[in-house]
């Protein structure tokens, strides 16, 4: 009678603890503590893939290309920086130069534009 006791009471306490083992945070509950989203943060900006599969994310909706636009357009340095990483990546790689040269020619204001830009 002990030993059913006991084991009863055991088999209570363990079911009991199970499901709180099991209890997962949701990517905003673990956001929404300070010290977690700035260690996400830090952790995606200093890795390469998943930087790049976060602006891949970004660029798939339409209010983080807002901010990005504006942040650039707001910021001549940032944009100066961009623009001079992105010639500087074409002037190595045939490719990518190809790639710019027809989305240049599609956009013939953006050429004006640019060309009317103090850079």
């Amino acid at each position: 009678m002990k030993n059913l006791l006991f084991l009863s009471i055991a088999v209570s306490v363990i079911s009991g603890l199970l499901p709180g083992c099991n209890y997962k945070q949701t990517a905003e509950e673990n956001l929404k503590d300070d010290s977690q989203r700035k260690e996400f943060v830090t952790t995606i900006a200093h890795n390469q893939s998943y930087s790049r599969e976060m602006m891949q994310e970004m660029m798939r909706t339409d209010s983080s290309k807002q901010m990005m636009g504006q942040t650039m357009m707001n910021d001549s340095g940032m944009m100066k920086m961009m623009m001079g990483d992105m010639l500087n990546m074409a002037e190595k790689d045939t490719a990518m130069c190809k790639k710019m040269m027809e989305m240049m020619e599609q956009k013939p204001t953006m050429m004006k534009m640019m060309k009317g830009m103090n850079m």
